[in-house]
């Protein structure tokens, strides 16, 4: 073999073997990557679980343990070890530590006690008649009641309408209500309940915070706890309705669509009725935890008839929305990727013959009911993407650049909840009035979230459940003050504070600077052509609401037993809701195995 040959062979034989090694070190690598995430995911999940132990923990105490539950425990090949566990007043500071092959994730949260949240029985109507006979054992202090659904009557039959001078021309009124509730307690010899009552105000000053206060937010935070657990809800009808339920696990909910009949009933958890409520003379209902009755507006006469043996522990909310949930939401979606915003609707169009928005969509409720959500993955719902888009928006910035988003006009906030979840964080979920759940929340305004890289943004929803509580941008016979139209979503378009609806605002971070790129407004919107169908409709309802059997019927027969009890309805709030406590934050940390700053190490 000649020496060119010769050094040709070995030049071959050192580059195999190079690429072999370098092959080998290749998989070594990955694998030991793959390890690593492993191990992250593991230690994240141990310390997730070891979390939820010590609330349910807390819980238990309703709020006063000062002790943790445990100290190190060995589960899935890991440990989870409670390193702080601290009460301050009645709020809780937990950090819990998980471990998988020296990969260190820390959970930290802190929580307070809501111990002035919740009355027992809560009642929203707008005309009411309560029935309790003497032989009732009411073991609670406080009744609410909430003059919500009187307020839309006089918005909309009064104000804009016109169709009377007031709403005591229809026999309606809250001082009445208030009278007949007095009365009928002392009648029964239940005359040391007090009375309380929320009115516009007082729902203005609550709704800033998270926590159960009246009607309204407890519904609302009924459904942030379904949101959070769909797993634990079970939708049935009437006449399907099991005769026990929840009794093992008394954190599950069951929704029955329509009326309830009961003839014998036990369960634990929420009940969520959607109509009459009935439990006549010879049936029984046991039931511990909370009872939701809400039938719907159509029903102008809902019956809840406790005649028969029923006992509750725990609370009772009757919620009669007068006012029918009609109409339908707007969206519209403003862009201007420069964050120059020359004007109000910015510079970016989709289509080019719209010159006052980005897109606009029409009665958004009829395609895609009343929410916006965004995914990550675009392809998990493009129906919602193609109506806002906000993935197309976030697509066009890169993965690292810094960006927030803010909710601006939460007043009009239509009874929504946001839930959002970003990367190696947990899913959090917080009403729109009261901004975003702390955990994401700008620690110094929390109707902004923290700043964060875009590709750690998974998902986002915006949930709106009552659209008379949103911002009524309906079309007029003359220019709205302040605005050159007459069309609501046209003014809006014109106006850079969006004429005061519900906003969502994204901002990307140039340095130290914020740049507004992109909005999408949420109104309750009619067109003109659909008033006179409208006002129709509410001159039926005016005859509706003279009517003598107009109104809230309650009936508590002698052989019902009511103790109020906050406690047991905490214990329904262990997924991360607003029953029985305020979540004010989680922190997560983590070290890889070999980082110099591991706590192993």
């Amino acid at each position: 073999m000649g020496q060119g040959a010769l050094i040709a062979t070995v030049a071959v034989t050192v580059t195999m073997m190079l690429f072999l090694y370098t092959t080998q070190q290749t998989t070594l690598d990955t694998q030991e990557a793959q390890n690593e995430a492993y191990a992250d995911k593991a230690a994240r999940e141990l310390a997730s679980q070891g979390k939820k132990l010590a609330l349910a923990s807390w819980l238990e105490s309703s709020g006063t343990s000062n002790i943790s539950p445990f100290n190190t425990i060995t589960r899935d090949g890991g440990t989870i070890e409670v390193t702080n566990f601290n009460m301050d007043g009645n709020v809780l500071d937990v950090t819990v530590r998980g471990t998988y092959d020296g990969t260190v994730h820390d959970v930290r949260s802190r929580y307070q006690w809501n111990t002035m949240g919740l009355n027992p029985f809560q009642i929203k109507a707008a005309d009411l008649n309560f029935d309790i006979n003497s032989g009732a054992d009411l073991d609670i202090s406080n009744l609410t009641l909430d003059d919500q659904s009187l307020s839309e009557l006089d918005e909309v039959l009064i104000q804009d309408l016109g169709l009377a001078n007031n709403l005591g021309e229809m026999g309606l009124g809250i001082e009445d209500m208030q009278t007949d509730l007095n009365t009928s307690l002392k009648n029964s010899g239940n005359g040391n309940v007090g009375i309380d009552m929320i009115d516009s105000a007082q729902r203005a000053q609550l709704e800033q915070e998270n926590g159960m206060f009246f009607p309204d937010q407890v519904e609302q935070a009924v459904n942030t706890y379904i949101n959070a657990n769909p797993g634990l809800e079970t939708s049935t009808s009437g006449s399907r309705a099991p005769t026990s339920f929840g009794l093992d696990t008394g954190n599950e909910i069951l929704r029955i669509t329509g009326d309830l009949d009961v003839t014998s009933l036990e369960g634990k958890g929420i009940l969520i009725v959607e109509g009459n409520l009935n439990v006549p003379v010879g049936s029984t209902l046991n039931w511990d935890g909370l009872i939701l009755v809400k039938p719907p507006a159509e029903n102008q006469n809902p019956q809840i008839n406790f005649s028969g043996n029923v006992s509750l522990n725990g609370g009772l909310i009757a919620l009669h929305d007068a006012m029918p949930n009609s109409g339908h939401m707007d969206i519209t979606s403003f862009r201007d990727m420069s964050s120059n915003w020359t004007y109000a609707q910015g510079v970016d169009r989709k289509l080019r013959w719209w010159r006052w928005c980005f897109y606009h969509r029409h009665d958004f409720t009829s395609k895609y009911g009343n929410s916006i959500r965004y995914y990550a993955n675009a392809s998990n719902d493009r129906i919602h993407e193609r109506e806002h888009y906000l993935y197309e928006t976030l697509q066009k910035l890169n993965g690292n650049e810094q960006i927030f988003f803010e909710l601006k006009n939460t007043a009009a906030h239509g009874r929504g909840s946001l839930s959002m979840e970003l990367n190696g964080e947990d899913k959090v979920f917080y009403p729109v009035s009261a901004g975003f759940d702390p955990s994401v929340a700008d620690p110094t305004n929390p109707f902004r979230t923290k700043t964060f890289q875009r590709s750690h943004l998974k998902y986002l929803h915006i949930d709106i459940t009552r659209l008379s509580s949103l911002k009524k941008m309906w079309d007029t016979g003359s220019r709205y003050p302040g605005c050159t139209s007459t069309s609501g979503p046209l003014c809006v378009g014109y106006n850079y504070n969006r004429m005061g609806t519900l906003t969502l605002t994204l901002y990307k971070m140039n340095g130290v600077m914020e740049q507004k790129i992109y909005e999408v407004s949420m109104y309750w919107h009619r067109r003109t052509d659909e008033i006179e169908k409208f006002e129709d409709s509410m001159e039926d309802l005016v005859s509706d609401l003279k009517a003598p059997s107009y109104g809230l019927d309650i009936t508590i027969g002698a052989n019902v037993t009511f103790t109020g009890d906050p406690n047991s309805l905490s214990m329904l709030s262990a997924g991360g809701s607003a029953l029985g406590y305020v979540h004010l934050g989680t922190w997560h940390s983590h070290w890889s195995k070999d980082h110099p700053d591991n706590p192993l190490n």
